[in-house]
Formats: C-alpha cells, structure tokens, sequence
C-alpha cells in the first residue's frame, strides 16, 4: 500500500523537529563554556524557540492524526473489498455448482442407456471435465471460506490410519497406468483412533498423494503415517503424513512459492500437467486449523517429500470392533516368511510389519531365487509380488505349491483383476492381499490362514481376501449387536406424519430390537393405541407433537382418558419434537405424557429411554427441571451446531448398511423438494411457511443434516430483519451440499 502525500510531509515535520531539539542540547551544552553575559543570552533564545517548538508539534500531531484517520478509512474499503471478493466466489462457486451437478446427474442416467461406442466415449469425456470443473470450484469456494474465516472443522472420531488408507486405494489404478507402486506403511502398534473432521483430513492427503501421483512418471510413491511421540495427559497426539515420490522433483526457488494460492512450481508445469495451484494452499491452512504444518523437501529431478503434521485428540472411547475371534499375534512368532518382490522398499515395508510380531523374514528379488531358496529351506508362508521380473505370481505360486504342498501362500499384487481369485485359488493360494494396504490388513490375513490350519472354521474357508477380512470383523460386529439386543422390548407404536422421521425411527427401533408399528397422524395413534390388546399391547408410545388431522397433545390426552374408562394400566407416551422450549415440555406433561425428547433422535438416546420405560408401570408426573434425556439431547444439538453433515450420527443411525442409507436418503431428498416448492409458495411468516419450515427443520436433523436443519429452524422463528428470499437461497444452498452427501451413496 503506498503511503498518502501528507505522509512525506510528516516525515519532514517529525525531521525538523528532531533536529531544532539536537540543535538547542547542542547549544546548552556549549552555553556551560560561554562568558556570564553571553550565557544569558543564550537562555533568552532558547526561551524564545520554545513557541516555535510547541507550533512544530502541533503540526506533528496534526498530521498524525490525519493519518491515523486515513489509514482507517483505507483499511475498512480494503476490508469491505476483500469481503465483497470473498461472496462474490461463494456465490458463484455454489451458483456453478448448481447446474453442473444437474449435468453430472443427467450423465449417469445416460451412461445407463444402450450407447454406441463413440457416443459412451463422448459421456466419459464429459464427466470428467465437469468432474474436474467440479474440483476446481469447491478449491476456490474452500478458499473464500478460509478468506473469511468461516471454514469451520468437525470433531467426530475417526480412523486416520484406514483413511490415509482408503485414499491411496482410490489412486491405485491411475499409478499402475502410469506405470508405478504406492505403498502405504504405518505402524500396527499404533491406534490412530483420533476426534477430528475426516472429510477435512481426506481432503489433505488426497492433495498430497494426488500431486505425487500426477508429477510421477516412474518409480514409486511411499506414504508413510505415524503418531509422533507419547499421547499427552490432555489425550491429544501429533500425527505425521509423510508423502515421498521418485517425481521430477522442485528447485530450491520453486518450493519458496509452493504454498502460495494459484501458484505451480512453474507455468510450464501448469501447461503440462494442469490445476489451478490451490490445492498445497489449501492444505496448509487445513493443517494449521489442525494444529499442524505442512513442509516439503525435494531436489529437481530426484523427487519430492511432503511432510504433514496433524495435532489431533485421541479418541479415548474407541473399545475396538468386534470381530470373530481370531489368534493372537503370539501365534504368529518364529513362523518363517518367505518375500518375493523385485521392489527393495516394498520388502523393507514388509519386512518391518513382519519382523514386528516375531516373524523370520527372508527375502527373494526373483522368482529363481525364491524356488532356489525353498528348495534349501522350510518356510511356512510365502508372500508373493504378482509381478516379478522373471515371472508372475501365479506361475510362481504354482512351483512353489508342487514343492511345498504345506507352504501357505500369498498374493501381494496392487491391481486385481476380475477372476483372479478363482485362478490364484484353484492353485494352491490361501490369500490375495492388495497394495497398499494396512499393517493390520496383513497381520489379519497371516492370522487367519495359520489360525485355520490349527482351528477349522467355515467362515474362514476360501481364499482370504481383504473384502472376506471385513465380512469377518463384520460378522463380529452383526454378533455383538445381536447379543446386545437379544432380549426384545415389544412393540413401539411411532405417531409420526414426516415420512423421513418415520423410517429414521423405524430404523433405530429395529437396532435395538423393538418392532415400530407406525401411525401417520394422532387420531390414526389413538386408534391404534386403543385398539391393543392385553396378549398384543404396546410398550411405548413414541409421539410426535405437531401432526395434521390431530397433534400429539391432543392424541395423547384422548389415549389417558381412554385408559382411565377401561382400567388400563398406563402406557408411557414420550413426546418428539424439534422444539426444546421448556414451555413445550409443560405442555407435554399437562397432556398427561411421561416424557420428552427432541429431534434428532440418536441409537444411544434411544437406547437409554427404552430402557427408561420398558418397565415402568406408570405415569412419570416428573418437576420442571429438564429430563434427562431433554438435557442430553440439547447438549447433542449444540454439539452438532455449525455442521453440515453429521457423517457419524448418519452411520450410526443407519448402522453402516448401504441399503438403509439410500433408502433414507431418497425418500428424505424427494420429501425436501416437495418442502422448498411449499415454502417458495407460501406467504412469508404464515401458519403454512411455519408448519413447513418445523417439519423440514426435524426430518433433516433427524438424519444428522444440520446444517439445512439450523437454517430451517430459523425459517420457522423469523429472526428481525429475515427476508424469505435469503432463507429460500440458503436452504437451497444447503440442499445442495446434502445433494453431494448423497451422491457417495449413489442416490
């Protein structure tokens, strides 16, 4: 910024009057040598300079505050610029946004059709460049929220170590084309259970491992990821992502504008290897709001390492899936290993997994060497590269079978290929294993296959492979879920009229092993409540507050007195809703209800207050303080206030079953298109826009969407100064976020 003129005027004020001071010390000085008459004269000048001095500084302060004035009206237009900047991107981000995932959308539904050849190429070409398009804009709508400070990041519990994991995989294929491995390596010991954002996470190592990917055109890339150093007493951990390529490598110049916002090491890396420069910038503010940093350290032509630091709390309430029931790693001590790979790092990685347990490793570069040495020695496990530089693993694997019929083998391939299970099995291989892969993923296959040997099972059966490891820790999950719920708490009568509500609480009921019976409205619950039977009762009544046709207060007074005329001993009715006013509990409670729980409704809630009821006899006429179960749902609300998508409480509502998800979440987009027509039609702060804004506000918070739930909510209260048009464009806003959410289940 370049300074005003007055400023240079100030400058030469501030001089003068720096200098007449130096001048008038000098004088005093002098003056202590000078003749009694000459000395007196002295005094009577600088006496007199004094006006001129007090003038000179008028002026200095003068122009100070000028100045001080003018950098404040500078510095806000430079502050209102920047904001002005930063919603023009957002805006137009989620404007562009909009319509191309309409086109995106449109591309699946014509991929499906019967398509010629050129006509599918042309499909395939376009996805991809609206996919990229697609990158581009959310990079430059992540950096106007970082302008603006408005990216926030999530705190829920994760598996950093699967999910550096996961992402590798998602490359695999475009390495392989290229020509070169990743390997992934952490250390088993480690738990990397950690509380953090993983979509924010995810983000960063796909910056880093993408940019390997794309600046290497041979060799390999080694992803290692590690906690550095003891968990603190305050359970918080540093994590490090260290992301080496054998690619072309960076200058010393270059790397100094590395992290700056669209900027490449050099124009013509951008011509020839594309994006846009803000993924490293972004990734670096990402680290820094997680505690961290990110470094690099290359040399041009010989590669690069990228180093994240992550500081994270560790997630203390991780207990460990529940899994089939598999030997300890003691069974695996002296077992004798043999690794066959032509790559040094990959049996080094493979080596140190091994080594770690107690295993003897020996090691192989060829497929010669392997046969020659088990020809000299006896070796329990063999794990073999599929791509060898005299061989393949299959022919290998074959030899090696025919002279050690006993010898347990592995595949270690990094891209499988359809039908390989049944070819690897039919000669003798116990275990397929994909790179990369997780030190737990292969200390679980060498569990599994030298388990069977000692303690058949039929779940182990078959070629072991990284999708039948899940089905097994699965299996295990399935079990426990199924031991927990064994005792059944009856049947649940669900007055609900929300279509989403309805299949969400459905849903939670059946994983705690209670049957939902629905009623869509209070007259249809009353119904149905007093139509039960003594051999065919209800357990619990779950009771929506505002419904058509009849609400729940109503319902429920109706259902009291009906008890009271046929001596029925009292079902405990609990009232949902998305209001936690303490005035909605009175109302619940004058209604003759026997407590309270707001929207969302989580497993572990639920649980509690079925548990709460599944044996009371009567009423709970509790005081005015708030139930607990109202207070830890409040708490739940604040904690989830600010997020958009509550990923964890989505996967917990719908137990990680694929099926569930999409069926959740088609009904729940379908009924929100129907709610955004309704509230674009209705009068502003009507009955109708309020109803509509309450059912919205509970359906998407049921299922974890809280971010449209927060808007809605404030659809439903009208806050001074709300305009309809602002709320309808923010609702449509978040709409489309959840519509990307949905995507990655394929609705």
């Amino acid at each position: 910024m370049r300074l005003p003129h007055s400023d240079h005027s100030l400058s030469r004020s501030v001089s003068l009057l720096v200098g007449v001071l130096f001048f008038l010390l000098g004088l005093t000085a002098i003056g202590r040598y000078l003749p009694g008459t000459l000395h007196h004269y002295l005094d009577i000048s600088l006496l007199a300079v004094i006006p001129i001095l007090a003038l000179i500084g008028w002026y200095v302060m003068k122009n100070i505050k000028e100045n001080e004035d003018k950098y404040s009206r500078m510095m806000q237009q430079v502050e209102k610029a920047d904001q002005a900047k930063t919603d023009f991107l957002a805006n137009m981000s989620h404007e562009i946004r909009t319509p191309l995932n309409g086109i995106l959308g449109m591309l699946d539904l014509f991929g499906q059709m019967n398509l010629n050849e050129r006509q599918a190429e042309y499909v395939v070409t376009i996805r991809k460049s609206s996919e990229q398009l697609l990158l581009i804009l959310n990079d430059v709508l992540d950096v106007a929220k970082i302008e603006a400070g408005q990216l926030s990041l999530e705190s829920i519990p994760f598996d950093a170590a699967s999910c550096v994991n996961d992402v590798a995989e998602t490359f695999i294929v475009t390495a392989r084309h290229k020509g070169i491995d990743i390997l992934v390596q952490h250390d088993p010991k480690n738990l990397c259970r950690v509380l953090g954002d993983p979509g924010r996470f995810r983000q960063v190592v796909t910056n880093l491992l993408g940019n390997a990917v794309k600046f290497t055109d041979q060799g390999y890339i080694h992803v290692a990821f590690f906690q550095a150093g003891e968990t603190t007493p305050e359970g918080n951990a540093v994590f490090v992502l260290e992301v080496t390529d054998t690619g072309i490598g960076m200058t010393p110049d270059q790397q100094k504008s590395l992290f700056n916002r669209f900027m490449q090491a050099e124009a013509g890396t951008t011509r020839k290897y594309g994006g846009t420069g803000l993924g490293l910038a972004i990734s670096r503010e990402l680290a820094h709001m997680m505690g961290g940093e990110i470094s690099v350290n290359s040399k041009s032509g010989q590669g690069s390492t990228f180093r994240a630091t992550f500081h994270l709390p560790v997630d203390s309430t991780y207990v460990g899936e529940g899994r089939v029931k598999l030997p300890g790693l003691e069974s695996l001590n002296h077992r004798r290993v043999l690794v066959v790979d032509d790559q040094p790092i990959n049996r080094r990685i493979l080596r140190e997994i091994l080594v770690g347990v107690g295993m003897v490793v020996h090691e192989a570069e060829t497929a010669a060497q392997a046969e020659d040495m088990v020809t000299k020695s006896i070796y329990n496990i063999a794990i073999i590269d599929n791509q060898l530089p005299d061989s393949n693993g299959l022919l290998l694997g074959k030899a090696l079978h025919a002279s050690r019929p006993a010898m347990q083998l592995i595949l270690h391939t990094s891209l499988g290929q359809r039908g390989d299970a049944r070819r690897f099995e039919e000669v003798g291989f116990s275990g397929y294993l994909l790179k990369p892969h997780l030190p737990y993923e292969v200390l679980d296959m060498l569990r599994v296959v030298v388990g069977r040997r000692a303690n058949p099972n039929q779940l182990f059966d078959g070629l072991i492979t990284r999708h039948s490891l899940r089905e097994l820790r699965e299996y295990g999950r399935r079990e426990m879920v199924k031991e927990s719920s064994a005792a059944s708490y009856g049947r649940v009568l669900v007055v609900e009229d929300d279509p989403v509500n309805q299949q969400v609480i459905i849903a939670l009921l059946k994983q705690v092993g209670a049957e939902g019976v629905l009623a869509n409205n209070g007259q249809e619950g009353l119904q149905m409540a007093n139509a039960a039977t003594p051999e065919n009762p209800y357990t619990l009544i779950l009771m929506d507050m505002n419904m058509p046709i009849m609400n729940g207060p109503a319902s429920a007074s109706a259902i009291r007195a009906f008890e009271m005329e046929e001596g029925r001993l009292p079902v405990p009715i609990v009232a949902l809703t998305a209001n936690a006013m303490k005035e909605h509990r009175q109302q619940c409670l004058q209604a003759g209800m026997s407590d309270y729980l707001t929207k969302p409704v989580s497993l572990d809630k639920l649980k509690l207050l079925i548990e709460k009821w599944s044996n009371a006899q009567a009423i709970d006429l509790t005081a005015d303080q708030p139930a607990p179960m109202e207070a830890a749902q409040a708490s739940s609300i604040e904690q989830n206030s600010g997020i958009v998508v509550n990923t964890s409480h989505f996967d917990t509502l719908t137990g990680g079953d694929m099926a569930t998800s999409q069926r959740l979440l088609e009904l729940f987009m379908e009924n929100t298109s129907i709610s955004l027509e309704e509230l674009s039609e209705a009068e502003f702060g009507s009955e109708a826009w309020c109803k509509t804004a309450h059912r919205l506000k509970g359906s998407a918070a049921s299922l974890g969407l809280f971010g449209l739930s927060d808007i809605a909510a404030q659809a439903e209260a009208l806050p001074a100064g709300a305009a309809k048009a602002e709320l309808l464009s923010a609702m449509s806003v978040a709409f489309e976020d959840i519509r990307t959410f949905a995507a990655r289940y394929g609705v």
